[in-house]
């Protein structure tokens, strides 16, 4: 078992190849750039038969994301005891969640993928596209060509603003991303998410402890996926301060914006505080960033927030991802 520069790099990537009919040169320029690429290598003697491909999240140094995992066609995972291995070197780095994105044949050869369903929490995730045309058809008076206007457009931060439900009403104040405690994100986060039936799998987001939740939210507000839009991501906090629900959004990239996460505590759905932050994000988004195009990445057990994303003009994009965090405890 060889981590980083212990192992030859030239060794993996001639070994990678083979096994992806690729080059080692073609292997090696994948990795000339990152400043962290740890490689689980798994030998006889001197051969290698199995790696595992990680690098390290510099911004949230708790986190690594699982590249690879690339095997013989004979390994023989119960004697090499892959992922026990893998888990033991992350506890020993103080590493809390491993992540693997795309998890299909090009990124783990020769195992069952299945089975994996024991160690990750494997989920489908989809791709949700608004464009500039297809907005202005499902939101606009089309006899006026404009967008009609409700009581909770147009929020400012640190004014109060009022949702209704039926002959009940509450009252909450905006507040930016400078403002918020990532905890109270990472608490809203889990207490919403742990109750979504991700169709037999792991719960991604299920343990007591808000510990790793905190590593999620770190990474997202490091600036991991981009840079965090402060005019299109919103915070709703109660009277009591506690966080009801919030939207977090990147910065528009060649016209397009991107919405992250957007939970609302169950305690307050529907009142319409979901509606207010979701319709302010896109309303700005396209009225005054001039975006052509907004996206989103859900994911499919959540039928709710897909249906929600559908109701209001979003379509599916590209094709359904297998995603998986590995936890380690």
């Amino acid at each position: 078992m060889k981590w980083n520069h212990e192992e030859e790099f030239e060794n993996v990537a001639a070994f990678l190849g083979k096994l992806f009919d690729k080059t080692p040169e073609d292997i090696s320029d994948k990795f000339l750039n990152i400043p962290e690429t740890y490689v689980l290598a798994f030998k006889e003697e001197t051969d290698i038969k199995g790696v595992l491909v990680s690098i390290r999240d510099e911004k949230a140094y708790n986190i690594m994301e699982l590249l690879y995992a690339a095997f013989e066609p004979n390994f023989n995972f119960k004697e090499g005891n892959v992922f026990n291995k893998l888990m033991n070197f992350c506890k020993k780095e103080y590493i809390d969640v491993i992540f693997t994105h795309t998890i299909n044949e090009n990124s783990f050869v020769n195992i069952d993928i299945e089975k994996l369903t024991n160690l990750v929490a494997i989920y489908m995730k989809v791709g949700m596209n608004l464009s500039l045309s297809h907005y202005k058809e499902k939101w606009y008076d089309k006899e006026k060509n404009e967008l009609p206007k409700i009581s909770t457009d147009n929020l400012e931060f640190h004014k109060k603003f009022k949702v209704s439900r039926k002959k009940k009403s509450k009252k909450f104040t905006l507040v930016g991303l400078k403002e918020i405690s990532w905890t109270k994100v990472a608490e809203l986060q889990n207490k919403v998410y742990s109750s979504i039936d991700f169709e037999g799998n792991i719960n991604i987001l299920s343990k007591n402890s808000v510990d790793y939740n905190i590593s999620l939210i770190t990474r997202l507000f490091s600036g991991y996926y981009g840079s965090l839009s402060e005019e299109t991501s919103y915070f709703a906090l109660t009277d009591e301060g506690e966080l009801a629900g919030y939207i977090i959004t990147l910065a528009p990239i060649d016209q397009r914006g991107f919405i992250v996460d957007f939970v609302v505590d169950p305690s307050y759905q529907s009142f319409g505080l979901g509606k207010a932050l979701f319709r302010n994000s896109i309303i700005k988004y396209f009225e005054e960033l001039n975006c052509e195009n907004i996206g989103s990445a859900v994911t499919l057990a959540n039928k709710r927030a897909v249906g929600m994303y559908q109701e209001n003009g979003f379509e599916i994009k590209g094709k359904e991802e297998k995603e998986g965090i590995l936890f380690i405890d």
